[in-house]
């Protein structure tokens, strides 16, 4: 596309008709615009352009600027005036548009009376324009799109932390309402720690009797033994004098042996029942020693759990 350079008289490159034809085509369609309708201008076909560029890309609403409905009580004849008013509204709207676009001017001759060289100059000032705003609007969507973006992240943030928030109020009820039972818990912990202690120490008592148990068995034994060692020589000398004795000191002497047997007897069941008591004891121990660290292990997992759910 051909543009000439910017010249002294105007803020914007002046384009040929070619390029002037194929960009209002592109703008405006259904138009359908031909070379002759600017090398050789009507006021019909220009005054549609300007209409559909103050429209649709300076957003003037052209239909309110036209409506009598407002000036009916200024005028005297407002139907004589039909004709006009629209036309002066486009003249009016374009010649405030004129500086913004780069262009000193634009009058009512410009509409009814349009010549081609001025035309070219205000058409190659609306592509100029056209060409600004639609740049500016790729880059002002992609501004808008992130900022939709960015405002979309900052609610789905915003929903974030809500939820957060909720959860974290969860939690604090949640924890509240476990603190009973997290407190039962460690009290039972507590008095299961102290049954145990007595239980180790009922064992320690156990085994201090154990040994003096056995300790007492050994003396029994050994005083067995020195008992039937002196039963043994009684029943020699008992044996040696039989022959001279007489029958009542004889059954005097057996009576004598048979108390001490069943004292031996005695003796030695009294401590075996005593060592069995003992014994029993040890197993019963043992068997609460095994309960009680069950249950110890039972509130050490429900308490890992508890933490788990905080």
């Amino acid at each position: 596309m051909a543009v000439s350079n910017i010249n002294n008289h105007f803020m914007f490159p002046l384009a040929d008709i070619n390029e002037i034809l194929e960009f209002f085509n592109e703008m405006w369609p259904e138009a359908n615009y031909t070379k002759t309708d600017f090398t050789n201008p009507q006021p019909e076909r220009m005054q549609q352009l300007y209409v559909s560029f103050l429209s649709d890309i300076v957003h003037i609403n052209m239909d309110a600027l036209t409506n009598l409905s407002g000036l009916e009580n200024n005028m005297s004849y407002p139907e004589v005036h039909a004709n006009s008013v629209p036309l002066l509204m486009l003249s009016l709207s374009m010649n405030k548009t004129a500086r913004i676009i780069g262009l000193k001017s634009f009058d009512m001759m410009d509409l009814i009376k349009p010549k081609p060289k001025r035309t070219m100059n205000i058409l190659s000032a609306m592509m100029n324009f056209i060409r600004f705003v639609l740049d500016r609007n790729d880059k002002f969507d992609a501004v808008l799109e992130e900022t939709e973006r960015a405002s979309q992240k900052n609610d789905d943030l915003r929903k974030e932390v809500d939820d957060q928030k909720k959860r974290i109020n969860a939690f604090k009820i949640s924890k509240a309402e476990q603190e009973p039972e997290k407190e039962e818990l460690s009290k039972a912990i507590g008095e299961m720690n102290v049954l145990i202690a007595e239980r180790k120490k009922e064992e320690l008592d156990l085994t201090k009797g154990a040994v003096h148990v056995e300790r007492s068995l050994e003396e029994g034994c050994r005083k067995n033994a020195q008992l039937k060692l002196h039963l043994a020589e009684e029943v020699e000398k008992n044996e040696a004098i039989l022959v001279v004795q007489s029958p009542e000191r004889l059954k005097s002497v057996q009576e004598q042996l048979q108390q001490l047997l069943q004292n031996l007897q005695v003796e030695k069941e009294t401590r075996l029942k005593h060592v069995i008591s003992i014994r029993d004891r040890e197993v019963h121990s043992e068997q609460l020693e095994i309960a009680f660290d069950r249950l110890i292990q039972n509130l050490t997992n429900n308490s890992a759990l508890l933490a788990e759910e905080r």
